[in-house]
């Protein structure tokens, strides 16, 4: 439980275990608590290091920053600050787009990608359904800016998970509400803004011809029934990084990490097993 200033933003951290370093990114909204079912798996045989990107979480609200590139380069930095000079690399959602980039703009630094319900990829989308996706993104920038993400709290959370999930695990959902009902809302909007600015009308070619320059072994995980990143989408990821595996979790929604961690788990750690032994 630490925290480092890193490309002047105070960022919080946690680092646990030892090993080799494995370090996990939560997605837009999100914070680090997001990991709480892997981190007792993983810091078995690895070091695991979550984080709070800029304007999540514990991490400081800064006035600026809030791009994929600048959340890469602050995991860089934070890397640097722990002296990891090469590690596993996981995410989830904009967490996997931010890992996306990494790995390509840092291959040496990139032991191996995990790519859960990964964001930063429209192939699969029509052109309405894209649009859609933009106003609906636009419109919680904007509530959240003015009124905190309270108001957000019932539609975020049925985008996240399955409508199973949702009924049979209130507890859990409980905590999740609980999180983005104490979001001032800031951080998300700013990224909101500062992100899909950059992301909106690039063609999907530009992300394909990214995504084929990737080298590290790849595992992309896909839940069935993921609203936000649906299964379209992880398997042009899928055909884009050349060799890449995808496996899709049945039944889950957008967070399989939370909704179905067992499985998620064994087929990461299997991974990571056949990787790097």
């Amino acid at each position: 439980m630490s925290e480092a200033t890193i490309n002047g933003a105070r960022l919080y951290f946690e680092d646990h275990g030892t090993g080799f370093p494995l370090i996990m990114t939560h997605g837009l909204g999100g914070d680090h608590t997001m990991w709480i079912n892997q981190i007792p798996a993983f810091k078995k045989k690895y070091r695991v290091v979550v984080w709070d990107c800029r304007g999540h979480g514990q991490s400081e609200v800064t006035d600026e920053g809030y791009s994929i590139n600048r959340f890469t380069e602050d995991l860089h930095g934070l890397m640097r600050h722990l002296d990891i000079e090469r590690a596993h690399i996981v995410g989830l959602s904009m967490g996997g787009w931010i890992s996306y980039w990494f790995a390509h703009n840092y291959p040496e630094a990139t032991a191996s990608l995990v790519l859960s319900d990964s964001a930063g990829m429209f192939a699969g989308f029509s052109d309405k359904n894209r649009e859609n996706n933009r106003n609906m993104f636009e419109a919680s920038a904007h509530i959240a800016e003015k009124y905190g993400r309270e108001k957000l709290a019932d539609t975020t959370l049925s985008l996240m998970f399955s409508e199973k999930f949702i009924e049979e695990q209130p507890e859990a959902i409980e905590l999740v509400r609980q999180r983005i009902v104490s979001d001032s809302g800031v951080g998300y909007a700013r990224t909101i803004k500062g992100v899909f600015a950059e992301y909106w009308d690039k063609p999907v070619k530009e992300f394909e011809e990214k995504l084929s320059e990737i080298s590290a072994p790849t595992l992309i995980i896909a839940g069935e029934v993921d609203k936000l990143t649906p299964v379209p989408t992880q398997q042009a990821i899928h055909r884009a990084i050349p060799g890449s595996r995808l496996e899709i979790i049945p039944g889950s929604g957008h967070v399989p990490p939370i909704e179905q961690p067992e499985f998620w788990n064994s087929l990461v750690l299997e991974f990571l097993e056949n990787v790097h032994g």
